[in-house]
């Protein structure tokens, strides 16, 4: 399944039903909203004995043909479960399969599917197993399907059903649904503006939904008599090229890029005899005339110096300029552009292309803490008119390199050196962070929230000196002192002193160590990491190691000495990885995790299977344990952070996470907590809290590859026209 999942995606609006799967309020549909996140909320918990309470529904499209989803249906929001109070808490995953893209037939308008609801978590109340057919239109929609329920009595989604939805408006939608026994009927009220507003991509609507049973026998408590209120969002998670994402064509398809492998490629492009760039169907583009070979050396110097100065106006720093021969030469790093690599590379090639008069061709390095990551070369002239239109071949304008990219800064002559350097500047960055709990017997919601100060000042290319500190904002009554969940509370604590280095070396290894402090005054030690990626990027592979000295008597966490390791595949065009990883964690528990990943520009999903064997019994039950989950991960900085210009710089971070995890194949040992609150896990899978800076900063979350930056170079002309053009579209 991990393999079939790993198909490009594509966005589709859609709304989200009560089980946690996209299609009508009560019942599926057999479409996918690929490459969307459709979350809603309502007001009534469908099919439960007692209806009163809310249900929380969310599906994710990951592909053209499959969807995952997750179910909160919660009749006792107010109660702890420990204390009475009857009624239900039940999370749960779903899952559907569109059979059509499997059977070449994507684009008939008749789509079949398959799916699940209601697996996992410690109760099974609704879980149905479907087949539907779904007859989808531009303005109208209809299905047909048949499922089976194990619990009949209160579940709906059992027997034959049908479901029928017409666009009336742009605005408004109305839908009839039905089974044996009941029928529904309901209207929906959808807005895209207020989205757009905020740059938000084609396709995002909010939506106000109102529904009411009109045949068949009431619920115990006569609340199927009332009409029910569901409000949602349809979000595409793509935001990289905001509302143009959907509207812009790309300028080529991944098959037409060509990427350069090494330092050797980073010369001119083929030419024809009469100097004239040449297309992939042989015509001639018209570009602009090379650049004279006896251009003056002070027109050059004069150049060269004005682009370092329009490269730090735009948050640049660390900046060299020079030349060989006919070809510019820029190094820069980037401590602004933090969503992507790709975002920062626009900015500056943007700049780099008005040099195009002076010299012929150029080279770009773009580095991160000082460290080379990127590397983007081709002929100026062509590179000047391929940001502003697809009027001269890609592979000509600008060609990707990732490996030794320190080789093309060799034999350079430099008119600038290091300025707008970026050393011993005061950089902070500041991102809650947070423990929570979601669905348990406790409450509905729990959490612990705080603020994360994290400050560090770099040394030289590639070190920098951290700080971490958690200050304690606010927490619900369960992490309160005294509570049961107080353990986890977050602390107003010192949480890292740390000393980095990390570089890349030839041949495609990096490497990063790290030495210091943990949890300040407890653990002192360090951490080494080495890993390697291939030539293309579809594959990788690496160790982390480390060893953590706690003092004689410590409360806290003991000595321990973690080895871990992993391997992942992205096959190049897909925005999709598998990564296989495990060890020895710190309690000696000997783990391994799947985790499946789904890119969507800035935006990474991510579901996974991990299972812990301890070296004794930590829990009731089973001595191992296994577990499954998915993750949400995204940007919290602005797209274009502050810049340093006064020595100092304040940013949020470049990925935040948010996840659900649940416990699998435990049958009644399925919980998190003790019913004293003390996470039973809590010994497995323990990492030390050390950055993964080498894959997260260095790497850009592993995406400083051919195999990612592969079919997404328009956000290079995307970045260069709300930067540097600042062209009222691209906002």
């Amino acid at each position: 399944m991990f393999t079939m999942l790993a198909v490009p995606a594509a966005a589709l609006e859609l709304a989200a039903g009560a089980n946690g799967l996209a299609g009508m309020t009560v019942f599926p549909m057999a479409t996918v909203p690929t490459g969307s996140l459709v979350y809603q909320y309502q007001n009534r918990v469908i099919d439960a004995a007692r209806q009163e309470g809310v249900n929380h529904s969310m599906a994710v499209g990951l592909t053209r043909f499959a969807e995952v989803g997750i179910r909160t249906a919660d009749t006792t929001v107010n109660r702890n479960v420990y204390e009475g109070g009857g009624g239900i808490r039940d999370l749960s995953a779903s899952g559907k399969l569109q059979l059509n893209p499997l059977l070449g037939l994507e684009d008939s308008p008749l789509k079949v599917a398959a799916g699940m609801t209601d697996y996992g978590g410690a109760a099974t109340h609704f879980r149905s197993y479907y087949g539907v057919a779904t007859y989808d239109q531009p303005d109208w929609a209809a299905s047909v399907g048949y499922a089976k329920a194990q619990k009949p009595a209160t579940n709906t989604l059992h027997g034959a059903f049908v479901g029928a939805a017409y666009q009336a408006t742009p605005w408004l939608r109305v839908r009839a649904e039905s089974n044996q026994d009941k029928s529904w009927l309901g209207m929906t009220l959808s807005n895209k503006s207020w989205l757009s507003a905020i740059n938000a991509p084609a396709g995002a609507s909010v939506y106000l939904s109102v529904d009411k049973q009109i045949r068949g026998t009431p619920g115990a408590f006569g609340v199927d008599q009332k009409p029910w209120v569901s409000v949602g969002v349809n979000l595409p998670l793509d935001w990289s090229l905001g509302n143009r994402a959907q509207t812009q064509p790309a300028t080529a398809q991944p098959s037409q890029l060509s990427l350069a492998s090494s330092p050797s490629q980073l010369l001119s492009p083929a030419m024809t005899a009469h100097g004239a760039a040449v297309t992939a169907s042989g015509a001639q583009a018209p570009v602009s005339a090379p650049a004279s070979a006896s251009a003056s050396i002070e027109s050059r110097n004069a150049a060269m110096d004005a682009l370092a100065r329009s490269l730090e106006s735009h948050g640049f720093e660390g900046i060299d300029v020079g030349q060989v021969g006919s070809t510019l030469v820029v190094k820069f790093s980037d401590f602004v552009y933090e969503h992507s690599l790709l975002d920062g590379a626009g900015v500056a090639l943007g700049l780099v292309s008005k040099l195009s008069p002076q010299f012929e061709n150029y080279r770009v390095v773009q580095a991160r803490w000082g460290t080379p990551s990127a590397g983007y070369s081709g002929r100026l002239a062509c590179l000047a008119l391929w940001l502003n239109e697809p009027a001269c071949p890609t592979e000509e304008a600008v060609q990707p390199v990732f490996r030794d990219l320190n080789a093309s800064l060799n034999g350079v002559d430099w008119r600038v050196r290091d300025h707008a350097p970026y050393r011993y500047k005061l950089r902070v960055k500041l991102n809650p962070t947070y423990n929570y709990y979601w669905a348990t017997e406790y409450s509905l919601l729990d959490y612990s929230v705080g603020l994360n100060i994290n400050p560090f000042i770099h040394l030289w290319d590639g070190g920098a000196l951290e700080f971490a500190r958690s200050a304690h904002m606010t927490s619900s009554h369960e992490f309160q002192p005294g509570g049961n969940l107080a353990s986890s509370r977050i602390p107003d604590a010192n949480r890292r002193v740390m000393l980095h280095h990390m570089q890349r070396l030839n041949h495609g290894f990096s490497a990063r160590l790290s030495v210091g402090e943990l949890m300040q005054g407890h653990l002192r030690g360090g951490q080494t990491e080495l890993r390697w990626d291939s030539l293309g990027g579809e594959w990788a592979t690496g160790v982390n190691l480390s060893r953590w000295k706690a003092p004689d008597n410590s409360t806290g966490l003991p000595s321990a000495s973690p080895k871990l390791a992993f391997a992942r595949y992205a096959p190049t065009g897909s925005d999709w990885n598998l990564e296989v990883s495990g060890g020895e964690y710190w309690y000696k528990d000997k783990g391994i995790t799947a985790t499946s990943s789904h890119w969507f520009g800035d935006m990474k999903f991510s579901y996974f299977l991990r299972h812990s064997v301890p070296p004794e019994r930590f829990w009731p039950g089973k001595q191992s344990i296994t577990m499954a989950g998915m993750e949400l991960t995204f940007p919290l900085t602005p797209r274009q952070a502050m810049s340093a210009e006064s020595g100092w710089q304040i940013k949020g971070t470049p990925r935040l996470g948010l996840s659900l995890l649940t416990p699998v194949n435990r049958q009644t040992e399925n919980f998190l907590a003790y019913s004293n609150g003390a996470p039973i896990y809590q010994k497995a899978w323990v990492e030390p809290s050390v950055p993964p800076y080498a894959s997260s900063v260095l790497l850009d979350s592993d995406r400083a590859n051919p195999s990612h930056v592969s079919g997404k170079l328009e956000r290079l002309r995307y970045a260069y026209r709300r930067w540097v053009l600042k062209s009222p579209e691209a906002q």
